[in-house]
C-alpha cells in the first residue's frame, strides 16, 4: 500500500443461532528496504587484419584492433602477437602492447610490421588479456611468394670472321610469383661488332640491354642479339638477368671465330721482251687476302730449256735442280700480309717462253699455278 493509502475490506456472513457474535480484525506488514544494483558484463573483441598474399621483398603490415564490447571497464589490457618462424618484426618474433585501461565501447589499434625471410604460408595469432580474466584472439594467414630467375645461353658453335653470329638468352621464372621489372644485360665481347637485337634490345654503352617487364611464374622470355666476329678467337657472351625481389643470375656461352686463308699468287717479268743473252727477273708475290694465317707456303718454279737459272732469293732461299727451282717453305703468312720471291734467269734461246710457278700451302687443297709469258729474241 502506498503512503497514506486506505483500503476498506467488507466481510459478510450469517449466524446459525441466537446469541452474541464477536468479530476481530488486524493488519500486519513487513518492512522492506530496496537499493538498485547494476549488473554489468565484461566482454572484449580482437580483430587482426593483414594481407593474404605478399612477395618476399614486401613488408607485411598487420593491424590489431581491440574493442571493449562489454559494459564494464577493463584494466591491465595487454596485446601480444607471436610470429611464426620465418617472420620477424624489429629483429624479434614477438610484439606486444600494453593498452592499460579500456572503457566500454572504446577501441585501441596496434600495428605490427613484419618481414619474411623465406617463402611459405604463415598463420599469425594475436591475443589480448585483461586483469579481469577476459581474453580474445584472432589470426591471419599470409602466403609469401617470390620469383626465382634462371637464364640460359645459346650461340653458334663456330663462325668465320666477318660472318653473322647470333647469341640468344632464355630467362625463366621458376618461382611462384611474377618477376617485375625484369632486365637482361649482355656485355659486348671484344673482337665483335654489334649488329642489332630482338625484343627491343638497345645498345647502352658497351652493353645490350633488354627491358622485359613482368614474367609470370613458370613462364619465360627469349631475347637474341646479332654480332659479327671481327678477329680470330673465341667470343664469350656473358649476360645477367635481374628483377624485383629476385637475385641476379648469370650465364655465358662461347662461339669460335675462325679465319679463312685466301692466297693470291702473282707472277710478273720485269723486262719483256728480252734479248738473248740478257737476264730476266721474275717477281713472285703471294698475298694472304683472307682472315687467317696461311702456313707452309712453298713455291716451285719450272724453266723452259731456252732459259738458264742464275739466282734466287726473297722471302726464303731458293735451290735449283736442273730446270726446277724450289724455294724453302715460308712457315707463316698472316692475314693481309705479302711475301715476295725473285728469280733471275738468263735467256739462252729466242722464243715465246712460258715461265711456270706452282704454289702449295697447308690450307689449300689443290696447288695454285700461275704462268708468265716472256718473249725472248
Amino acid at each position: 500500500m502506498g503512503a497514506r493509502e486506505t483500503r476498506i475490506i467488507k466481510v459478510s456472513g450469517t449466524a446459525p443461532e441466537e446469541g452474541t457474535i464477536t468479530t476481530c480484525g488486524w493488519a500486519t506488514y513487513s518492512p522492506i528496504l530496496c537499493e538498485p544494483i547494476r549488473v554489468v558484463k565484461a566482454d572484449l573483441q580482437l580483430v587482426k587484419e593483414g594481407p593474404a598474399n605478399v612477395t618476399l621483398c614486401d613488408p607485411i603490415l598487420y593491424t590489431v584492433r581491440v574493442t571493449n564490447t562489454g559494459s564494464s571497464v577493463l584494466t591491465g589490457v595487454r596485446i601480444t602477437d607471436e610470429l611464426e618462424e620465418g617472420l620477424t618484426t624489429n629483429g624479434s618474433r614477438s610484439a606486444f602492447a600494453d593498452i592499460g585501461t579500456l572503457r566500454p565501447g572504446e577501441t585501441r589499434t596496434f600495428n605490427v610490421e613484419a618481414k619474411a625471410s623465406r617463402t611459405g604460408e604463415f598463420t599469425n595469432v594475436a591475443k589480448v588479456v585483461t586483469a579481469q580474466g577476459v581474453e580474445a584472439q584472432d589470426q591471419v594467414v599470409t602466403k609469401v611468394t617470390a620469383p626465382s630467375l634462371s637464364i640460359t645461353c645459346t650461340t653458334d658453335e663456330e663462325r668465320f670472321v666477318g660472318r653473322p653470329i647470333q647469341a640468344c638468352f632464355t630467362v625463366t621464372n621458376n618461382g611462384d610469383s611474377a618477376s617485375e621489372n625484369t632486365m637482361v644485360e649482355l656485355a659486348i665481347p671484344a673482337g665483335s661488332s654489334f649488329r642489332g637485337a630482338s625484343s627491343g634490345g638497345r645498345l647502352v654503352g658497351d652493353k645490350v640491354v633488354w627491358d622485359l617487364g613482368s614474367i609470370a611464374a613458370e613462364a619465360n622470355k627469349e631475347v637474341c642479339a646479332n654480332f659479327v666476329g671481327t678477329e680470330v678467337g673465341n667470343l664469350t657472351f656473358t649476360a645477367t638477368a635481374s628483377g624485383d625481389c629476385s637475385n641476379p643470375v648469370r650465364t655465358s656461352c662461347s662461339s669460335k671465330v675462325s679465319g679463312i686463308p685466301a692466297v693470291l699468287l702473282e707472277v710478273i717479268d720485269i723486262d719483256d721482251p728480252i734479248e738473248v743473252g740478257a737476264n730476266e727477273t721474275y717477281e713472285i708475290v703471294v698475298t694472304n687476302q683472307g682472315s687467317a694465317n696461311d702456313t707452309n707456303i712453298k713455291i716451285v718454279c719450272t724453266l723452259e730449256d731456252s732459259q738458264q737459272f742464275v739466282s734466287a732469293g726473297g722471302a726464303t732461299s731458293g735451290t735449283a735442280n736442273g730446270q726446277v727451282i724450289e724455294f724453302a717453305p715460308l712457315p707463316t703468312l698472316g692475314a693481309g700480309q705479302k711475301a715476295t720471291w725473285r728469280l733471275i734467269v738468263k735467256a739462252v734461246k729466242a722464243g715465246d717462253i712460258r715461265f711456270g710457278v706452282r704454289m702449295t700451302t697447308d690450307e689449300t687443297e689443290r696447288p695454285v699455278e700461275e704462268t708468265e709469258s716472256t718473249h725472248q729474241y
